[in-house]
């Protein structure tokens, strides 16, 4: 089983930089439990979440952790960066008309550089 090391308000969050077998134990572990997937991983000195909402089945995954997972779906950083833009652009309503979690997530101002 994946060891738990990193720790948030709502509980212990599996550590699964040691490898896939740590991911996959972590994984199978949160199905096993019918729970939502949840882990961090440092991945050459930048720490990454991984969450997967597969793993409960008849559980919501929260709308902004959706939305989060939407853009993190996108293959590149250059794609990541025209959506940013994209957002803030007249008739971004209208582009993301199926997607306003996403765009709403996409319209914060944490997410912009200074």
């Amino acid at each position: 089983m994946a060891e738990n090391r990193g720790v948030t308000a709502g509980g212990w969050v599996p550590d699964v930089s040691g490898g896939v077998e740590l991911f996959n134990a972590a994984y199978t572990a949160a199905k096993d439990r019918n729970e939502v997937f949840a882990a961090v991983q440092l991945d050459e000195g930048r720490w990454t979440v991984k969450l997967d909402g597969l793993t409960a089945l008849g559980h919501t995954v929260p709308a902004e952790a959706a939305a989060v997972l939407t853009v993190r779906e996108q293959p590149c950083a250059d794609v990541v960066q025209s959506l940013l833009r994209q957002a803030q652009e007249p008739g971004a309503d209208d582009v993301f008309s199926d997607y306003h979690d996403v765009l709403r997530l996409l319209r914060r101002d944490d997410l912009r550089a200074d």
